[in-house]
């Protein structure tokens, strides 16, 4: 699945739109209330363009949803000379401006298939209407037809060739097409005219920054299979907009024997050293069930001594055996991002530590993964279906590291995240853990050398992702089932999902 990301906010364009709106938004908000046909049509002459909020798309792009084309200018119209041809063609273009205002009702109620048609109709009506064309690319985009999208972006950067929103979506748009290359070309294009537009209009450095297009890059750079150019991109840009650059994290090499440390909070020297397994609530997409079911299948699936530590901003309905640790709301941040604070002042100090998603079902015994012995590991996107763009990076939803050995080489990925010049140029946790701690060449047992190591290469199917591998039975061998997009666990209704998880 193409992951999309498209810009929403104020751009001179709009506020063009916005400006010639005012003298009629009361006829055409009657035609809203069902005034009737005769209102409809008097309304219908109304320039009036109403922003719309487009459903937030899945990382690791992002769409841009303002409005970024002003209605036609006369300018367009062709030279004619007839009063009779002259007013037919006003008639037309009135009549194209009021189907694309029905139809940014309509994609408001949600009712995008009747919105595409009316666009349509505005298309047809007026070819020159770059607005037409830009809310017709937006609506098909969001119902994921990408390709029907595609002509008219492009004609939009004809008729508006300074137009960031555009170039910023059609960027989008050649992903999903499978045309990285183009990919990357239109969002620098994207990025260099919102650096044009902030120079025009005395915008701040932070205005100046189109975020959506860099975290399209990102994306985009990945598919090209170039993942350090990617990483290259935004560590310039987070260098030019004031942020600093950290080198590479090398990962200090493991003791080769076990024992050789202590097993961190239990304070005793062990061959099976005491695992902390941690995971993180934010926000409300997670409730309280999600946590009590996961320390559930964690205790009925390890044989070891395990402590299980919930870092959350509410610890409302949790177990009472549940370790809390309270985060606060930093500027800035938000889901994801809080697995940073893992590798922060609050983190685990010392011993093994075990990191899991919440959407994560446990299947079987967890103990041969609390063996691992290396500084730090987390999952390949190699084996994740909705990660075919980027099959070398990391996917977080697992990771085990020694909190004792390389807790203080991994602090920059929490350290790195201050002043905030992160997020306006990388949308993804993962593609963060990337850029600080860069896959090794051999995956199984790079750790050792100063790089990390991935769970598939040393627990072969012992992770699985639900989409990809999973039906009515889970694979044999699998200990973890992984949600890295939808649906979650709360809506499987499958027989092993209710024993390992509905049932706890």
């Amino acid at each position: 699945t193409t992951k999309l990301g498209l810009l929403k906010g104020s751009g001179s364009m709009h506020d063009a739109l916005r400006s010639t709106a005012s003298r009629e938004r009361t006829l055409f908000a009657a035609a809203v209330a069902g005034v009737g046909v005769a209102a409809w049509w008097l309304a219908r002459r109304a320039r009036r363009c109403q922003s719309s909020s487009a459903t937030p798309l899945k990382p690791p792009v992002r769409l841009v949803s303002r409005r970024p084309v002003s209605a036609p200018q006369a300018s367009h119209a062709p030279a004619v000379h007839s009063p009779v041809v002259a007013q037919s063609e006003e008639r037309r273009r009135e009549k194209a401006r009021a189907h694309v205002q029905f139809g940014q009702l309509l994609f408001k109620s949600g009712r995008l298939s009747k919105a595409i048609s009316h666009y349509e109709t505005a298309v047809e009506l007026n070819p020159q209407n770059a607005l037409a064309h830009y809310e017709l690319a937006h609506t098909l985009q969001q119902l994921g037809e990408a390709a029907r999208a595609l002509p008219h972006y492009e004609r939009v950067l004809e008729l508006k060739p300074s137009s960031v929103e555009t170039a910023t979506n059609l960027a989008v748009a050649y992903l999903a097409a499978g045309r990285a290359a183009d990919a990357v070309s239109m969002s620098t294009r994207a990025i260099e005219l919102q650096e044009a537009r902030a120079a025009q209009r005395s915008m701040t450095a932070e205005q100046a920054i189109n975020s959506e297009a860099h975290y399209n890059m990102n994306a985009a750079l990945r598919a090209c299979g170039r993942a350090a150019d990617a990483y290259e991109h935004t560590w310039r840009a987070i260098e030019a907009a004031g942020g600093t650059r950290y080198a590479p994290v090398k990962l200090p090499v493991a003791p080769s024997k076990p024992g050789a440390r202590t097993s961190g909070w239990l304070g005793r020297w062990s061959s099976a050293p005491a695992v902390t397994v941690v995971c993180v609530k934010w926000g409300s997409k997670y409730d309280a069930q999600y946590v009590n079911k996961l320390c559930k299948a964690v205790r009925a699936h390890t044989s070891v001594q395990v402590r299980f530590v919930c870092y959350t901003d509410d610890s409302t309905g949790l177990l009472s055996d549940i370790h809390v640790v309270t985060l606060t709301s930093l500027a800035d941040w938000d889901g994801w991002w809080y697995k940073a604070a893992l590798f922060g002042p609050l983190g685990v100090k010392s011993g093994r530590v075990l990191y899991l998603d919440l959407d994560t079902i446990i299947v079987g015994s967890l103990d041969e993964l609390l063996t691992y012995d290396g500084p730090f590991a987390t999952l390949s996107t190699d084996s994740f279906s909705c990660e075919a763009d980027n099959p070398t990076g990391y996917n977080s939803s697992v990771m085990l590291w020694d909190a004792t050995l390389c807790g203080p080489a991994l602090s920059a990925i929490y350290d790195g995240l201050a002043g905030g010049h992160v997020f306006n140029h990388l949308l993804r946790f993962d593609h963060w853990l990337e850029m600080l701690v860069p896959p090794g060449a051999n995956a199984a047992s790079s750790a050792h050398a100063g790089a990390p190591d991935t769970v598939q290469a040393l627990f072969p199917g012992h992770v699985v992702e639900f989409n990809a591998e999973c039906g009515d039975h889970v694979p044999t061998g699998a200990r973890l089932v992984c949600f890295p997009r939808s649906p979650k666990p709360h809506e499987i209704t499958l027989d092993w999902a209710a024993k390992a998880w509905h049932e706890l």
